[in-house]
């Protein structure tokens, strides 16, 4: 598998060419939500803020398989706003329609996330937009790689207390696989 901002091509920070993955038909998972909340100005006042619904989390899973444990792969860098996940094989044929894709990267489709015209990938905005995002392979019980996540967004209380965060932190664990109710509870 590909995963990659679909604007680029292989050799460059925002793509992780060659993912070994189990091959099959794999099911499409996105969590989106609003992201929205309060910060402090300058001159001490609380003040709200509001982005809109972004994707919080991308992922890919081998239909009728279970992920036990989860690896790291790599950070990907996203510099055009927008994250895909590709058979491999297919990847230059299938990004034609993501590098087609229309300006408006912020979209309100319900199910948060596009196929390409030949269904070899997908796409979806990435988060918060442009920058560097962690991608994680799930594997099954026989630890074979069954899936492939990219993690946009955490809940409040993921990151260090120098605001920063790891691909190997503990924290992040329940952000790749996890219910789309762990962002209800911790607001973005």
């Amino acid at each position: 598998m590909v995963a990659a901002d679909p604007c680029y091509d292989e050799g460059v920070w925002c793509a992780e060419f060659d993912i070994e993955m189990k091959p099959g038909t794999y099911e499409v998972r996105t969590v989106r939500g609003e992201v929205k909340g309060t910060y402090t100005n300058d001159e001490g006042e609380e003040k709200p803020y509001n982005f809109g619904n972004r994707t919080a989390r991308l992922s890919v899973i081998l239909i009728d398989e279970t992920v036990e444990t989860w690896e790291a792969v790599n950070g990907l860098g996203v510099d055009s706003g927008r994250m895909g996940i590709w058979d491999a094989r297919n990847y230059e044929n299938a990004r034609d329609g993501a590098r087609a894709w229309e300006p408006n990267r912020y979209h309100e489709d319900p199910e948060g996330y596009w196929y390409s015209a030949d269904n070899h990938g997908c796409w979806t905005d990435s988060g918060m937009g442009d920058g560097s995002y962690f991608c994680y392979r799930g594997l099954n019980a026989k630890a074979e790689p069954v899936s492939l996540s990219v993690v946009f967004l955490y809940a409040e209380g993921v990151f260090g207390e120098d605001g920063s965060i790891g691909i190997e932190d503990e924290s992040v664990l329940p952000f790749i696989d996890g219910p789309a109710s762990l962002w209800d509870n911790n607001p973005l």
